[in-house]
């Protein structure tokens, strides 16, 4: 019995030797290889970001399509543009905060430099969302019944004392949008030869170098700004019936986008109720109401001398 004990043991031992050298030489499965991941470049040919590592777990969303203009909107509407300045704003403390009550932030308003102070007319009209434009005095079209002060450009002086009034008005102009040559005293108050010279030429480009727009009253062969020329002034002094008439029959006259640009100037309480009354009219649903800016046009390049 005890030497069948041995001879067992010793079978049983020798297999667990064999068995043991069997698993420590047998080769190990190699682990899964992973095929590096990749970030695709974009369709622009731009080599990937090194920044990321794995693919997004959700699909690219696709490239939303560009929010068409005010222009584009009222051509796809087939209605007209329409964009409106009221000059001589801030005068009168009660109609002014009763335009900006009751006038869409659309309409621009038209500021006298000589206000003071006239952060505290500004302010406001901005923060209803209104286009301000700075009113430049300049050489009047009847210069013996008008007196525009003695900042008044275009007076004949050196072109260094010029741009030095120039300045002073610049100085003043934080937080309008633009300046203009239509003042609150009536349509065509501005001497139209000084805004063809060279003079006015050199006052305009300095403007523009200071990101302002420039909104002209009438047309010039060659505006050196990047602006609006209106298309159309009514006074704002004239009887309620006739202000009514003249909104009535309002025609595009600018052949590039057919926009009407309409000046009203003076602004009085009759213009200011007129002119609400008809934005609520049906008529008034046939034009697009848009800022100023929205239909200005791009500059010649600025000259270097």
């Amino acid at each position: 019995m005890g030497k069948m004990l041995v001879l067992f043991w010793g079978g049983v031992t020798l297999i667990s030797g064999a068995l043991a050298l069997t698993i420590h030489y047998m080769p190990t499965t190699p682990p899964v290889a992973r095929a590096p991941v990749y970030h695709h470049p974009s369709s622009t040919g731009t080599a990937p970001s090194s920044v990321h590592t794995h693919e997004p777990e959700h699909p690219t969303a696709l490239p939303q399509a560009p929010t068409p203009s005010l222009l584009e909107k009222a051509k796809l509407e087939q209605r007209i543009p329409l964009a409106i300045f009221l000059a001589g704003y801030g005068y009168g403390a009660q109609l002014s905060q009763e335009a900006l009550q009751t006038l869409p932030s659309e309409v621009g308003l038209g500021i006298s430099p000589y206000l003071e102070p006239l952060s505290k007319a500004i302010a406001p009209a901005r923060a209803a969302q209104h286009e301000v434009y700075m009113s430049l005095p300049m050489r009047s079209s009847d210069p013996d019944h008008t007196d525009t002060g003695s900042r008044t450009l275009g007076t004949g002086e050196s072109p260094a004392h010029e741009q030095q009034k120039l300045s002073w008005w610049l100085s003043r102009s934080q937080g309008i949008t633009g300046m203009t040559d239509i003042t609150g005293s009536g349509c065509n108050q501005t001497d139209n030869s000084y805004l063809q010279s060279q003079e006015f030429h050199d006052i305009a480009q300095t403007i523009t170098r200071h990101g302002l727009l420039y909104l002209n009253e009438q047309a010039t062969s060659d505006r050196p700004t990047r602006g609006i020329t209106a298309t159309q002034c009514i006074n704002g002094d004239t009887a309620p019936e006739d202000f009514t008439q003249s909104l009535k029959t309002l025609i595009p006259s600018t052949p590039l986008h057919g926009a009407i640009i309409l000046v009203i100037t003076p602004i009085t309480p009759a213009a200011l109720h007129s002119l609400i009354a008809w934005l609520h009219s049906a008529t008034a649903q046939h034009f697009y109401l848009m800022p100023l800016s929205a239909l200005a046009d791009t500059p010649p390049p600025l000259s270097t001398h």
